[in-house]
Formats: C-alpha cells, structure tokens, sequence
C-alpha cells in the first residue's frame, strides 16, 4: 500500500468522523431545561382489554400517541386488540396483518412512515370485532407531538353494539416548556345485550405539566340515555339501578328486575367506571369511562373479559435540569490602579458567591429530576428512570465563583452551546487526523533511513 492510499485512508477517517458528529441529533425542538418526557394518550368507542399473551389495552375505533425525548408515535384502528396482542399476532404468522390499523413515528423507521391515514378499513379476519372505521389518520412530527384519530360507523364486540364513534389522541411539547396530553372519546346509540340501552357517551381526558406551576388535569365524563328494559336508569359503582326519575310502579318494578336478571344469566355485569385524576411535582394524569361491562367466557383466572365504554386517558410527566447559578458573580473588583492592598490594611469584605455552603442552587424553583417524580415507576409509566443531571453542582459553581473572585475577575456562566461543541469536537477529530498523519509519515522516514 503506497503512502497516497495510506493518507486517503487517514483523511477518510477523519471526514467520516465529523460526518457523524453533524448526523448526531442535536435535541432541536426540546427547551435547553428539559432533560425526560413521558406523554401517553389513548381513546376508544369501546375499550378492550385483552389477556392475550399478556394485558394489553386496545378497542373499537382506537387512537393513541405516545411521546418521548428520543420518538414520537401515534396510531389509530378500527379495531386492535392492543399492542402486544399486535406483536404477538404478527409473530405468530406472516400471514397476520390487520388492514384496520394505521401507524405514524417521527423519526420514521422502516414501514412505519411519519404520516399514515386510511379510509373505509374493516376489522381483521378472526377479530372478536366486526364492523369498520370510516377514516383513520395518525401524525408524528419532531416538534415532538403526535396526533391521531379515527371515526367509524356500527361496531360489534359480543353482546356490545355501538352505531357510531369516534376517537382522538395527542401530545405536544409546547416551545415554552409545557407538556399537555389529551384524549377524547365518544359513542352514540349502544346497546348491551339488547336490555341496556345507552343514548351517548363522551369522555374528554387532559394532563398538563407546565414549564412553572402546579400540573393540572382534567376529567369530563357524559352519560346520555341510559335505560334498561326502557325504563330509566342510573350506573352506580354498585351496579344499575332504576332512576329517580322513573315511575317506580309494581309493573316497572318487575320490568326492570326482569332485565336484570337477563344480564346476569349471561354472566354480564355493568358498572360506573372509575375516574382517576392525579398530579405530583411534574405528573398529570387523568383517565375515565362511561361504564365498564364485564362478561365471564370460562370458570377459571382470567376467564373473563371486560370492556369499557368511551374510555380516555391522558397522562403528563417531564423531569427538568436544574435551575443554573446567576450568570454574573458579584464579588468585589479589583482596585482600581491595578495595586494590591498594602500591608496592614483589610480589604472590605467580599458577598459571598450563589450557593455557597448549600446543596443545590437557587432559581426559579420549577427544576425536577425523574427520582423526584413520586409514582413515576408504579403509577405514570417507566419512561422517566434517566441518569443523574449534567447541570453543574453548587459547590462547582461556588469554587469557580471563589477562584475569579481571588483573581478579582468577575465571572460569568455559559449554558451548553451546542455550535460550541460542534466546533471542539471538529477539533478534536482533525487533531487526531493529523496525529495519524504524523505516526504514518515517522514510519515511513524510518524505513527509508
């Protein structure tokens, strides 16, 4: 190999390693003080859970986003039995593929575009669901945010009819900081087991982490037309009931027992679902229904199914670096001839640097880490389990601040300037092209010698 191809090869290098340096993503689009997020939304007509390998949430007329600080997602079905009910589907065969299920991730990743929509799609061959989505669309952009929706015409889950529903889903990090998940459902003109009869349903979920201030949920749930056998009814936590507004004679009386008891031969049992709103130092989430029907298909564990009506959840987490100390120091400069003080004279007394003797530096009060997000690993999703911060310490910033104070120099704080680490890590690179160059050239004048 001749010394020409040996330097190509050496400047080959080095222009490979800065071409990867520039490939490396640079955090565009995210606050300098945002270090996680976590930001997840889901909807449905009707909701699924699925058993199958494991719990997995999915439903008729689906959408869910999902951001972090590496990707954003967003899908949305006709009909899904969740996502690991999904993967394991489409491992089990290669034959598998559910037209009724539109995906979208920024950044893309091989057959899963950043923008994916679908009009007239139908449940897949085999799916415990029948009927079809009217229109599907799903977006993920870098910003980050994600968005998806879909709407359709009469589904069918078992004794689960519904006429009509839709559903939506995003997440958006505001340029201010602000993270805000939403979800929204509704379904119209359902029907269980040809007894309960519900006119509409909506739930509306929304969790907001704000760059300063308290998070903030919110939780809105409908029922319209509830009736059981005809007659008007009311879903408590207990069970069904007859309304207050019901005339509660003989007759209606044995009318709405008899429906009861419809229900119960079919192993069908209805309730009010639970309402979930919840906030900590950095967390939100909220999550509700309509109702929750549960029907026994086996006497064993796990021999029952359950399904939610218009369910929404919305859930919130970002952990921040840390406040960073005042940009200028303000220790006592210099004299002003340039002289020291004489012997026997005291220097007047210098204000001691921002978190001197404390351990963490004041600012703005709004700075959190993920261990300071209490139920983030049991409550608001696993996304938040970061390293510690790169935020410089109190007692770094104290020492430097003593150090230009002795110098009588006053100091200043640089935040991360990524151009400026560009242009080191360039540097750098051509520094060890060079070096290479410097070795290959030593060991060729040694041979020629």
């Amino acid at each position: 190999m001749s010394r020409r191809h040996i330097l190509r090869g050496v400047a080959g290098v080095a222009l490979t390693g800065t071409a990867l340096m520039l490939a490396v993503p640079s955090g565009a689009g995210l606050p300098p003080d945002v270090r996680v997020i976590d930001s997840h939304a889901s909807a449905a007509a009707v909701g699924v859970l699925s058993r199958v390998p494991a719990e997995s949430d999915g439903g008729a007329i689906y959408s869910s986003t999902a951001l972090t600080v590496d990707k954003t997602q967003a899908q949305a079905a006709g009909f899904t039995a969740g996502d690991l009910a999904e993967l394991f589907f489409e491992s089990s065969s290669d034959k598998y593929r559910n037209p009724a299920l539109v995906r979208a991730q920024y950044p893309p990743a091989g057959t899963v575009p950043a923008e994916s929509s679908f009009d007239g799609a139908a449940a897949p061959p085999g799916a415990p669901a029948t009927g079809g989505a009217g229109h599907l669309h799903a977006v993920a952009a870098e910003t980050p945010s994600a968005a998806a929706e879909a709407a359709g015409a009469r589904a069918a889950l078992g004794d689960v009819t519904v006429g009509g529903g839709s559903s939506a889903s995003s997440g958006e990090l505001g340029a201010d900081g602000t993270l805000i998940t939403k979800a929204r459902s509704a379904a119209t003109d359902i029907r269980i087991a040809k007894v309960l009869t519900v006119a509409n349903a909506t739930t509306v979920a929304e969790a907001l982490v704000p760059r300063t201030g308290a998070p903030t949920t919110t939780l809105d749930v409908k029922l319209a037309g509830v009736a059981l056998a005809g007659i008007p009814a009311e879903v408590t936590p207990d069970g069904i009931k007859i309304s207050d507004k019901a005339a509660a004679s003989p007759v209606t009386i044995a009318q709405f027992n008899a429906a009861l008891a419809q229900l119960q031969e079919k192993g069908i049992t209805v309730v009010a679902a639970p309402l979930v709103q919840e906030t900590a130092a950095g967390v939100a989430r909220a999550s509700g229904s309509g109702l929750v029907i549960r029907y026994k298909v086996a006497d064993q564990i796990g021999g029952d199914e359950q399904l939610t009506l218009a369910p929404a959840s919305a859930r919130s987490a970002v952990a921040r670096r840390e406040s960073e100390s005042p940009s200028v120091d303000v220790s006592v400069p210099p004299p002003a001839d340039g002289t020291t003080p004489g012997t026997g004279t005291t220097p007047p007394p210098s204000t001691p640097s921002v978190g001197s003797g404390s351990t963490a530096l004041t600012g703005s009060g709004s700075g959190s880490s993920a261990a300071d997000l209490p139920g983030v690993s049991s409550g608001f999703g696993s996304g938040l389990a970061a390293g510690p911060s790169t935020s410089p310490t109190a007692t770094d910033s104290a020492s430097t601040n003593a150090g230009s104070a002795a110098a009588g120099v006053p100091t200043a704080h640089h935040g991360p300037d990524p151009a400026r680490r560009l242009r080191t890590g360039y540097a750098l690179v051509l520094l060890a092209a060079l070096a290479g160059v410097a070795v290959v050239t030593a060991q060729f004048r040694i041979r020629a010698a």
